[in-house]
């Protein structure tokens, strides 16, 4: 399990039809963090578990990563008509494997597989107190990707 394997894992099921629509909607809308859904996507494709808990952790150690994508995203999105636009698209797309790579390293120090097998699309859910509605709509479609 490594984080270029994670990386791998996440270009192939975010170019599948209408997944970067459901990560992004879940992203704008929900503020989920679409490489921790990603990494819990890859978790439960290798049939691993991460509970609540852990998730909680791996969060808590990408904090200020994710801060800093976020002001970078807002600047990327600021100059959408500009011709910097797509240099800040790749430089973001540059700090999103940085941040996979923090994620995947969070996990295997902490050993953070669950002893209660919990399934990580779920622990995903709870964690971010996604509703029944937005399971059905945004998180159904991607897990029917990845199975």
């Amino acid at each position: 399990m490594c984080s270029d394997g994670f990386w791998s894992f996440s270009l192939q099921v975010y170019s599948q039809p209408q997944v970067s629509e459901h990560c992004l909607y879940l992203q704008d809308n929900h503020g989920c963090n679409v490489n921790l859904l990603l990494f819990c996507c890859w978790l439960h494709s290798l049939k691993r578990s991460l509970s609540v808990q852990a998730l909680t952790t791996i969060a808590n150690e990408i904090r200020d990563h994710d801060l800093k994508i976020k002001a970078h995203r807002a600047k990327r999105i600021q100059n959408k008509h500009s011709s910097i636009y797509e240099t800040f698209k790749k430089e973001e797309l540059v700090m999103e494997k940085e941040q996979q790579s923090l994620i995947s390293n969070a996990y295997h120090q902490g050993c953070l597989e669950a002893d209660d097998k919990s399934n990580p699309i779920d622990s995903f859910i709870d964690y971010y107190s996604l509703s029944q509605h937005t399971v059905n709509n945004a998180i159904s479609p991607i897990r029917l990707a990845i199975n």
